[in-house]
């Protein structure tokens, strides 16, 4: 299983909340436009910004940045706390 930080900075507020919507089907939203997802496999994830391109226009940046297993371990809260992890089976 792959994760993702997939964070967007889009001005109109139809096409975010579509791209909200979609991403909730993969992930989970840490803040208001960023969201970790997971994905079995590279077919998925091109599933994924295929959908995301089609929902998009030119004017939307959406970025998704891949978390190894040890960075994702690493990472942690401000006060300390470890993120949780994610789920090693999703059912979608």
């Amino acid at each position: 299983m792959q994760v993702y930080v997939v964070c967007y900075d889009i001005t109109d507020d139809g096409i975010r909340n579509r791209i909200a919507k979609a991403l909730l089907a993969y992930g989970e939203r840490v803040q208001y436009s960023v969201f970790e997802i997971a994905v079995e496999n590279a077919d998925i994830l091109e599933k994924v910004c295929k959908e995301l391109r089609e929902i998009s226009d030119e004017d939307s940046e959406i970025r998704l940045y891949r978390l190894c297993a040890t960075c994702r371990q690493d990472s942690h809260l401000l006060d300390g706390q470890h993120i949780a992890q994610m789920p090693e089976v999703l059912i979608l």
